[in-house]
């Protein structure tokens, strides 16, 4: 009997040691948030990314930067993503419309301009005007997928130059790709974001696009409804939010949600 009782005793023992090692183990798991998020906000995050990770040793974020429009079509496909950042709200609210986002958790976070760049070794600098007038070729993000290429196309328009620019056009998987290829010399010129163009030593803003003649450019941010981890995607929605991070944003070239 007596036995019996240590043998129990010491089943319920490992029994619970077992349990608070399992507990202990759960605890410490790194758990990773994935964001889905606009190309050019890629520099950053990239920054913003390291500082969330110190502060939140427990958490890894991944990111998977693309066009905004693409990113929404993968999670309307399926993807597993826990947070979203576009580049404009028509894809957010396509989201919400599909049951895939919810208003409350959208936050406006951050805005930006369009400015037309060439490359820096470019000595002679053209107009949109002369660059239609001579046939060269001209990169803006492609406007079915990409929000700088939707912005492009709309102040383009208003501008009486699509028309005529139309056929020149490269267009680009995103805006960074615009960038690229400015950079390379593979175009004459292209829009990108400001915050893309302050980015590189590589070319030079030849103009800064009226912005009276495009949609005011906003940057959205919210949780996706299906998402394992809601409450740190919350969390880091409102880290993005903070003061801090806002200046990291701005020293980028963004304009920040509270000079909007």
């Amino acid at each position: 009997m007596i036995i019996n009782n240590r043998f129990k005793m010491i089943v319920v023992l490992g029994l619970i040691i077992l349990m608070a090692a399992c507990s202990s183990k759960e605890d410490s798991h790194t758990r990773e948030i994935t964001i889905s998020a606009a190309a050019s906000l890629k520099k950053p995050l990239e920054i913003l990314e390291e500082q969330y990770e110190k502060e939140n040793p427990t958490i890894e974020l991944f990111f998977n930067y693309g066009g905004s429009g693409a990113l929404k079509n993968q999670i309307l496909q399926g993807a597993p993503v826990d947070v979203y950042i576009s580049a404009n709200k028509r894809n957010v609210q396509e989201l919400i419309d599909e049951g895939k986002m919810s208003k409350d958790t959208i936050v406006e976070l951050l805005s930006n301009h369009l400015v037309v760049i060439m490359s820096e070794n470019v000595e002679e600098v053209v107009t949109l005007n002369g660059i239609a007038e001579r046939d060269m070729k001209f990169a803006i993000g492609n406007p079915d997928t990409v929000p700088a290429g939707m912005y492009a196309k709309e102040s383009l328009t208003a501008l009486n130059l699509w028309e005529s620019l139309k056929n020149q056009f490269v267009y680009a998987k995103d805006v960074r790709h615009v960038l690229s290829l400015v950079e390379q010399g593979s175009v004459i010129g292209g829009i990108v974001y400001q915050s893309d163009a302050q980015s590189s030593n590589k070319v030079k803003v030849i103009n800064r696009i009226n912005p009276d003649t495009y949609s005011r450019i906003t940057y959205s941010i919210g949780v996706i409804d299906d998402s394992s981890y809601k409450n740190l995607g919350s969390n880091f929605v409102s880290f993005l939010s903070s003061s801090e991070a806002q200046e990291v944003f701005e020293n980028a070239g963004f304009v920040p949600r509270n000079l909007k």
